[in-house]
């Protein structure tokens, strides 16, 4: 399973890249910009999105990743407004910042749910089972 990951903060771009590594996905690519997110998107369509919904840039990126969720990908919405509107594609789902390595499961499988992955993950660690 492979991830991307289009945060332009980097501590929580490198939260999220542990995470899913922990509960399972082989590979991650990380994107800070939007140019290397398109690059990395082109190169390997990911299995999983996890996308900052709102940049410095205001909604360019907004706009990008809403062509990239409508593509079939699962994608997660990091944001930090709670009362923020999202446009969500089927499949999208929105978590806050911050957020526990719980939330995040609970995330992957509400994306799960709306589209079925061609790979199963494979079975949580015990440990993190019991969040």
């Amino acid at each position: 399973m492979h991830a991307l990951i289009f945060e332009e903060d980097a501590l929580v771009a490198l939260s999220v890249e542990h995470a899913v590594g922990m509960i399972g996905f082989d590979t991650v690519d990380v994107a800070t910009d939007l140019e290397s997110a398109i690059t990395h998107y082109e190169r390997r369509i990911p299995d999983l999105l996890f996308a900052a919904y709102r940049w410095d840039d205001g909604w360019k990126c907004a706009d990008t990743l809403a062509a990239l969720a409508s593509a079939s990908v699962p994608t997660i919405y990091l944001i930090t407004d709670p009362g923020q509107k999202i446009d969500r594609q089927k499949g999208s789902v929105v978590m806050e910042k911050p957020f526990t390595i719980g939330d995040l499961v609970l995330a992957v499988a509400e994306a799960r749910a709306d589209r079925m992955f061609e790979q199963e993950l494979p079975a949580l660690p015990s440990c993190l089972r019991q969040l």
